[in-house]
């Protein structure tokens, strides 16, 4: 059955752009760097525009300054701004602005790039920007990226893996029936289970085995559904969504991101899933979730409660942005007597909405322990003054916080609290007066 695939197909940043905000948490660590680098005086000379500025300062001032003062969430404030640039600058070059305005910053900044080679102008200016980036609030969520890193972020926000081959996980050919795929996973799934079963098994073939069962598994999550896998092969995305029926009253789904297609996996699969019983449960697991693609929350969450529902808001600058559901109930949906949400502590971002959302509208129970708490809404802004003709940049900067419907408080510090805290000792039975029935109470408390 094996046959060899044609190259993977890599696909090019601008394949990219139609994700334009994303709620994602990314650790990038750090405020101001422990660096400092003094500048001596060379004679090469310093490319400047037709405004007689250097592009350098204009990078720094008409494109970081600017968009800071226009997309950042904090109220717009100049002489925070000036200041930041003023700290970074005497940090990695030795020079303070006489006074804490722009045009004394400019003034400074033209000097030092006037007495600088264009290589260190380079390294300066990249080392600046990254660091104020770095240090405005909530520290560590904003930065200056390369072309590879947006097109990282993108390849996580879609659940791209351009490292690994479904297909050739499985030693499988692209053009196999979804039969034959299901047949070769289930044979392997038997050859493992032999191994992990046999007291003649070394360490080592066990191990060997656990890591083919991982790849297995993970293969069939995206492989095993038709409409699934036109979408990876055409392009490239993982499913993020795994459904299964648990018992004969409920249904369980694991939401592993949320990604540009979340939405169309998780109605693919509920709309074409047995109803069962009247008493139907449906359990929703975002532990782990670590949010992504926020846009589609108001298509997401109009299934459960209807058309044009306050689902959430955003908080920029002084003013709040609303968002309404978009879309019908989904008569798949409407079935189920309960919901059960699962959060946990690294529950964040856009899972966090989606949480907060269902609890204020009363359309199901969160359990689980207190989400992370992390808030923001990030966005990548374009640069106009390229500095270095290695390398684009762009900004990935925070734009907005995420505001709980329930009592207009920021996400952001906070977090969601479950109705049912799972470090209780009673907590089986404080679910219970949510909904006493023993197939469902069974279902959460095997999932922990």
């Amino acid at each position: 059955m094996k046959k060899k695939r044609s190259p993977k197909r890599h696909r090019s940043l601008a394949e990219y752009k139609g994700l334009a905000v994303i709620a994602l948490l990314l650790i990038t660590g750090g405020a101001f760097l422990a660096i400092s680098e003094r500048f001596a005086p060379l004679p090469e000379e310093v490319p400047e525009t037709t405004q007689g500025t250097s592009v350098y300062s204009q990078f720094l001032l008409e494109d970081l300054f600017d968009t800071l003062e226009r997309d950042y969430w904090q109220p717009n404030d100049e002489a925070v701004y000036t200041d930041l640039f003023g700290r970074a600058l005497a940090l990695h070059a030795g020079v303070t602005p006489p006074s804490s305005t722009r045009s004394s910053l400019l003034e400074t900044l033209e000097h030092v790039f006037a007495n600088t080679s264009t290589a260190q102008a380079i390294a300066l200016t990249k080392r600046m920007a990254g660091d104020i980036l770095q240090a405005l609030p909530p520290e560590g969520r904003n930065d200056l990226y390369t072309e590879q890193k947006e097109k990282s972020l993108w390849d996580n926000v879609k659940n791209i893996d351009d490292s690994t081959d479904l297909y050739e996980e499985i030693d499988v050919d692209e053009e196999a029936s979804t039969e034959e795929i299901k047949e070769v996973i289930e044979e392997t799934k038997d050859e493992v289970a032999a191994i992990l079963e046999s007291d003649a098994s070394t360490e080592g073939e066990k191990q060997a085995a656990s890591e083919t069962l991982a790849k297995v598994e993970r293969a069939e999550k995206t492989l095993t559904n038709d409409e699934q896998r036109v979408q990876y092969n055409t392009f490239g995305t993982e499913s993020t969504v795994y459904v299964e029926k648990i018992n004969d009253d409920v249904v369980y789904s694991k939401i592993k991101i949320i990604s540009p297609f979340t939405f169309q996996e998780f109605i693919r699969y509920t709309d074409h899933f047995p109803t069962g019983t009247e008493r139907s449960s449906l359990i929703i697991d975002l532990r782990g979730n670590v949010g992504g693609y926020i846009d589609i929350l108001p298509h997401f969450l109009a299934p459960f409660v209807g058309h044009n529902q306050l689902a959430y808001e955003w908080y920029s600058q002084e003013e709040y942005t609303p968002f309404h559901t978009d879309g019908p109930l989904r008569e798949s949906l409407a079935h189920y007597r309960t919901i059960i949400v699962l959060i946990d502590s690294n529950s964040q971002s856009s899972a966090e909405v989606i949480a907060a959302s269902l609890k204020r509208l009363n359309k199901a129970i969160i359990v689980g322990v207190p989400s992370r708490g992390w808030g923001t809404v990030e966005r990548v802004f374009p640069v106009t003054h390229q500095f270095n003709p290695d390398e684009t940049y762009s900004f990935f900067l925070v734009h907005s916080l995420t505001i709980r419907p329930s009592d207009r408080q920021p996400i952001e510090g906070r977090g969601v609290t479950p109705h049912v805290n799972v470090m209780d000792a009673d907590w089986q039975d404080t679910l219970r007066s949510y909904y006493p029935h023993e197939p469902l109470i069974d279902a959460v408390e095997n999932l922990y």
